[in-house]
């Protein structure tokens, strides 16, 4: 009895270790997704079919695909750390005014666990801000990934 309940507490741990290492390198499921870009008034909204995008590094395939198919601007920085957004399309954040871009998520797996949570509706759909970078999220079909200007302070 001793060795079944040992054997089965070591399973769901590794189960759950997989689990998680996936969820951290981000990925991209089937389906079509939508990124909304907005900037004050001016809201962008793209549809993407998923089956198009390549790559593994959470929405960084998606924003790659949209910068290559649908000319949206797309400035990034790599680190070991994952990619690092300076601008897509119409979100140009002012780093000497302390901005950068904010990402909202439908996919409550990747929301923010911080006290730095924020939330909004976007067309009846709850989003919540990210608590991983564009490279770990998860992108799902059906998912709703909002990026817009943030500011510290």
């Amino acid at each position: 009895m001793k060795t079944k309940i040992c054997k089965s507490l070591a399973f769901a741990l590794i189960l759950a270790l997989a689990i998680s290492l996936v969820s951290c390198f981000g990925g991209v499921g089937s389906g079509k997704c939508t990124v909304v870009l907005a900037v004050g008034d001016e809201v962008k909204e793209y549809t993407v079919e998923l089956d198009k995008v390549t790559g593994d590094d959470g929405l960084m395939p998606v924003l790659r695909y949209l910068n290559e198919n649908e000319g949206v601007a797309l400035d990034y920085t790599e680190s070991t750390y994952g990619a690092m957004l300076k601008s897509v399309g119409i979100v140009v954040p002012d780093a000497t005014r302390n901005e950068y871009v904010k990402i909202y998520t439908s996919n409550t797996l990747d929301f923010d666990t911080s006290t730095y949570f924020e939330e909004l509706e976007y067309e009846g759909t709850r989003l919540g801000t990210s608590g991983l970078g564009a490279s770990g999220m998860t992108v799902d079909g059906g998912g709703i990934y909002y990026l817009t200007v943030g500011s510290f302070g």
